[in-house]
């Protein structure tokens, strides 16, 4: 059963404002430390010019141009299209690809050993990191997700035999790409590579792997500016469990957010290590259920998301399940993004426990008249609002 969203917005979010209010007398759960990373989130190219770019997470080692022209590094990637005296270095959704000239590059943040890859390309750094009308250009995809994506790219007109190539060829690629994601269903599949696979007689664990989530765009207006780093953070409430902001969901105000640096870039980016110590921190989401922050030195952060009383993560913006925690690539001059969605932890397979939520609008842990109460100084405080325009973010809060 599905909840009603303002019902489960207002027991939800009285349970956000009692840990909001706990944590300030120094219960909130605790962070863990920010773990170690050797890996990158970069956006490797497709042949499909609706589904342009598959997100994936590799190690730093198959992104940094070392050995110099290494198929499986995906420096390597960076074919272009040139038409009328004009070269497109990554995917420009205004040109029209030729069926057989779908050439465009992998984009990589230059966040580790080498310059990356296309990063100061136009229109890149939307594409990365899906602001405006660039949003969904680069997304988590499934290997089933990504192969499906591939075999419907397909030029018109194969032959049998010049099909079957092509299927391989895709395999291929899944297995150049080196998605630490992938390993898990590798493992599961007991095989060491998808060309292992037959791709006219697919398994069945294979055909079912469900689609990668959504998530949602950053907050309107938010974007890299030259001379400054930063971070935006958005939380909120995924009824469907499905793991994309959908229109009538609500954000999550109240919600922690721990950020902690990973890696720094070098001091000549940053100005020096001093400035990780007024970065790091945890901060609080907003009435529309985000964090904005400014001025952070260039590197690798770890953003966490500590869920409130009563609620469980559905995803985040790594794709992982039940997680809330994400690694976030920030070069200099650029803005990283980063987002987790929740669900009552009573919630998940509707029944008994939903229709009683929807039915009381009480929250499956916090009583409801201690809930209410905290609803109360949120409205007072004036967090409470409707989420402004559906299905899009909200606007950035001076």
């Amino acid at each position: 059963m599905r909840l009603d969203p303002r019902r489960f917005a207002t027991a939800v979010t009285g349970a956000a404002a009692v840990a909001l209010l706990i944590g300030i007398l120094g219960a909130v759960p605790p962070v863990e430390a920010a773990p170690d990373s050797n890996k990158v989130t970069i956006c490797h190219r497709t042949h499909s010019v609706t589904n342009p770019y598959r997100m994936i997470t590799v190690s730093a080692s198959a992104a940094d141009g070392v050995p110099r022209g290494a198929r499986n590094d995906h420096v390597s990637h960076d074919l272009s299209y040139t038409v009328d005296d004009t070269t497109y270095l990554v995917f420009d959704p205004s040109v029209s690809y030729p069926s057989n000239q779908k050439h465009w590059g992998d984009i990589i943040p230059p966040v580790r050993r080498g310059d990356g890859l296309n990063w100061n390309a136009p229109g890149a750094q939307a594409i990365y990191t899906g602001t405006g009308s660039s949003f969904g250009l680069c997304r988590r995809m499934s290997a089933k997700q990504f192969f499906d994506i591939e075999v419907e790219a397909l030029p018109p007109g194969l032959t049998p035999d010049e099909r079957n190539d092509a299927l391989d060829e895709i395999l291929e690629d899944l297995d150049d790409q080196g998605a630490l994601e992938d390993d898990k269903i590798k493992d599961e599949l007991d095989i060491d590579e998808f060309s292992d696979l037959d791709p006219t007689d697919l398994p069945e664990r294979f055909d079912d792997l469900p689609d990668a989530p959504l998530g949602t765009p950053p907050p309107g207006g938010f974007g890299a500016e030259p001379g400054r780093q930063k971070i935006a953070v958005v939380v909120w409430f995924d009824l469907d469990r499905d793991g994309a902001f959908d229109s009538d969901e609500e954000p999550a105000p109240g919600v922690t957010v721990s950020l902690d640096a990973i890696l720094e870039a070098s001091s000549a980016d940053v100005g020096g290590s001093s400035f990780l110590s007024t970065a790091a921190g945890d901060y609080v989401t907003d009435a529309q259920g985000t964090v904005i922050v400014d001025d952070i030195p260039a590197g690798q952060w770890d953003v966490a998301a500590v869920p409130p009383s009563g609620t469980e993560v559905t995803f985040d913006s790594e794709g992982t399940p039940n997680d809330g925690r994400a690694q976030v690539d920030v070069p200099a001059d650029s803005a990283g993004f980063a987002w987790v969605g929740l669900v009552p932890a009573a919630a998940g397979a509707g029944g008994d426990d939903d229709a009683e939520l929807a039915r009381t609008g009480a929250s499956p842990v916090v009583p409801a008249s201690l809930g209410a109460a905290a609803i109360l100084l949120l409205v007072g405080a004036g967090f409470l609002r409707r989420r402004r325009g559906a299905g899009t973010p909200s606007s950035m809060t001076s």
